[in-house]
């Protein structure tokens, strides 16, 4: 009778043991590590409590907007019957508070209160706040999402493809698929490499990723081995290696066990609070809690990202910050840039061929020397260094005529410009049209060029785009050709 009792008892209280130790950093690692979820939010709520009431709504419009990436636990006073169910509420999770014990182990002594962990961070984005801390916080760290392009060997292309999948199932990072962006990620990479690398420096683990990495994948003696490194500093954030079967069945297995431990180097170890802990509200999401210090790294982080969006969101979160002025000054500037880039590609549009840009062509008829000033004088799209083409140059807009085009077989070109050359079957082009046929931009006119026939000084190489010919005309004559100048 008495094993009975003591077994009894000894149940009891490890019964006690798991009901208080069933909430911990443990649990928070495992909701964090799995796929797709990129940050936890607990929410300590108490019946009775209208501020938590009102909050409600607010962390259903994050569930909404949010979905899997962001869990949602609720931790609740335990009632009389066991249960702690909030009623028309329904979170990923709820978790029974009895007597209160996980409150006080976490320094809640005011309702609601709420914290905030990612993936790969140590230290709460929130600690102690509220949901509209939780929601400032949850925007930000989606603003710097980790962004990571792939770069593999030529022996281990074939694996890229299902290396993209695992990254995708786990969904904690962004790969970069546009492929310019991730060519300008490969030469920064390059860059930072050939400055500072250092194969034996490590990233600080539990940190903020960096906002730029390169995900290096290669095989070696049969090994998958990848190696994920920051693009600004140069440093390893992780690495994993992986033996491959060669069992083709196996190989998607193998590469997403590889990925995984890859990303587990990275998962944070959860700084828990204490008991004694004063309210915080909102921690920056480099984990400083001192205003002129998020003041000061924010305006930093600004400067290097040198964007209209990163000064306005600067301006957002610091509006009288030390850096305000410049950022104002920097978001007028950055926009006069954007714009009139913007206003150049639409007026490149069309007007590129090969490595040229082309005018408008002029409205009226001139002679040789009218036409080589009316260029030099010409600014139009922004820019003002025009010059009148030469005759190869004018050659690469006819189409639809294989002899006059650049490469055919009429001779006149910047290297042949005599008159003896010249043949006319091959140079007088094609039958008259009466249309823009032979023009690729449209010209149904004759054009000048720079060239000067070398046996005749007087008279210059032209194309006549009523027929795709080359032929020549006396520099004197007025009203004669029109002019496309050409940078």
């Amino acid at each position: 009778m008495r094993k009975i009792v003591v077994f009894l008892l000894l149940l009891l209280v490890l019964g006690t043991i798991s009901a208080r130790s069933k909430f911990n950093e443990t649990a928070i690692k495992g909701e964090l590590r799995k796929p797709g979820v990129k940050l936890v939010a607990i929410d300590f709520y108490t019946t009775g409590c209208p501020p938590c009431d009102a909050a409600i709504p607010v962390w259903k419009k994050l569930k909404k907007e949010y979905g899997d990436a962001l869990k949602l636990i609720v931790v609740a006073p335990q009632r009389d019957d066991g249960t702690c169910n909030v009623r028309d509420w329904r979170p990923d999770k709820m978790v029974c508070d009895e007597d209160m014990e996980i409150a006080g182990s976490w320094g809640v002594k005011d309702f609601p209160q709420a914290f905030l962990y990612s993936w790969h961070n140590n230290d709460p984005l929130v600690k102690l706040g509220h949901v509209n801390d939780v929601e400032k916080a949850i925007k930000e760290y989606f603003k710097h999402i980790p962004r990571v392009a792939i770069d593999a060997d030529k022996s281990s292309k074939n694996l890229v493809p299902m290396v993209e999948e695992a990254l995708i199932m786990n969904s904690k990072i962004e790969l970069v698929s546009d492929e310019s962006d991730r060519q300008t990620l490969l030469a920064a990479k390059k860059k930072s490499h050939q400055l500072n690398y250092d194969e034996g420096l490590k990233c600080e683990l539990g940190k903020e990723i960096a906002a730029n990495s390169i995900l290096k994948v290669t095989k070696q003696d049969g090994d998958l081995v990848l190696k994920l490194s920051s693009v600004e500093k140069s440093c390893t954030m992780a690495a994993a290696t992986k033996n491959l079967s060669g069992d083709r069945k196996k190989l998607k297995t193998e590469i997403a066990s590889a990925v995984y431990d890859l990303l587990s180097q990275m998962f944070g170890n959860i700084s828990m609070p204490e008991s004694g802990e004063k309210s915080v509200a909102t921690q920056s999401f480099s984990g400083s809690n001192n205003g002129s210090t998020r003041d000061a790294k924010a305006c930093e982080y600004a400067k290097n990202e040198n964007s209209v969006e990163a000064w306005q969101d600067y301006l957002d979160s610091f509006p009288d910050g030390d850096c305000s002025f410049e950022a104002k000054g920097n978001i007028r500037k950055l926009k006069k840039e954007r714009e009139e880039k913007e206003r150049q590609a639409a007026y490149l549009k069309g007007r590129k061929i090969g490595n040229l840009i082309w005018s408008d062509r002029s409205s009226n008829g001139m002679n040789w020397s009218s036409a080589k000033q009316y260029c030099e004088d010409l600014t139009e799209g922004g820019f003002d260094d025009w010059r009148l083409p030469t005759i190869s140059e004018l050659r690469t807009l006819i189409q639809n005529c294989s002899a006059t085009q650049f490469s055919g077989s009429c001779v006149v070109t910047d290297s042949y410009l005599s008159f003896d050359d010249y043949k006319n079957d091959a140079c007088k082009g094609c039958e008259f049209e009466f249309s823009d046929k032979y023009s690729k931009l449209g010209d149904t006119a004759m054009l000048w060029s720079s060239s000067t026939r070398s046996d005749r000084t007087g008279s210059a190489w032209r194309v006549n785009f009523y027929y795709g010919r080359v032929d020549s005309r006396r520099k004197s004559d007025d009203d004669s050709n029109h002019v496309r100048c050409v940078r």
